[in-house]
């Protein structure tokens, strides 16, 4: 069982992860218990299959259930606010030194393999095609009060403007979710279509890849 899977069950049964102490053979995780943690009993458990389903926000804030092909280990995605306090955030604003995402993860996300399935939430209405990318809730509150406020407003879509922009880190990200949006409110059919020329010309004639 990899690090990241351990850590994920621990933190899904009600632990919390105080310190992580590796050696060159052995790896021990410090925990203590953590109730408001603790799943209720009601709640299904988490889908270990290479399709998983995962909770996002959609407009107003509204929970909504994604699908992916699965690019991290199981339970993985309970590891994210730990690994975030204890890591932060990388290029693209992707997790740093993310352990959580398994080799054959890391290849099919560099082509976005892994966000197939979400065809499946575009044709249920969930998300449209083109649009802000559906993220948790930890996620969202790493944003600007400005950019939940809009961002709330909006269904998000499947192709994000950061396929457009390339962001670099979260601030531009940030700025890049924020002039898409305030075009969409302006011109939604004209800032759509711009944006899905500039999302194929990055990926299939610059060869954009994901990090």
């Amino acid at each position: 069982m990899s690090k990241a899977e351990i850590m994920g069950r621990l933190i899904y049964h009600g632990f919390q992860i105080v310190q992580i102490r590796e050696t060159n053979k052995e790896t021990f995780f410090v925990t203590q218990p953590h109730p408001s943690c603790i799943p209720s009993l009601s709640e299904p458990l988490p889908n270990e299959g290479f399709i998983f389903s995962m909770k996002r926000l959609g407009i107003n804030k509204k929970p909504i259930t994604v699908y992916k092909l699965r690019s991290m280990h199981p339970y993985a995605e309970y590891a994210q606010d730990y690994l975030h306090k204890t890591n932060g955030l990388d290029t693209g604003g992707k997790f740093k030194n993310d352990y959580r995402v398994s080799t054959g993860g890391r290849f099919i996300r560099k082509y976005w393999i892994d966000e197939l399935p979400m065809l499946y939430n575009l044709l249920k209405g969930d998300i449209k095609l083109i649009g802000v990318r559906p993220i948790s809730e930890h996620y969202f509150n790493l944003y600007p009060e400005s950019l939940q406020t809009i961002r709330s407003k909006h269904k998000p879509g499947l192709l994000p403007p950061y396929y457009a922009d390339l962001p670099k880190n979260l601030d531009e990200i940030v700025e890049s979710e924020l002039k898409y949006l305030k075009a969409y409110e302006t011109e939604p059919f004209k800032t759509d279509l711009d944006y899905l020329g500039k999302i194929f010309k990055n990926i299939f004639v610059h060869k954009a890849r994901s990090q």
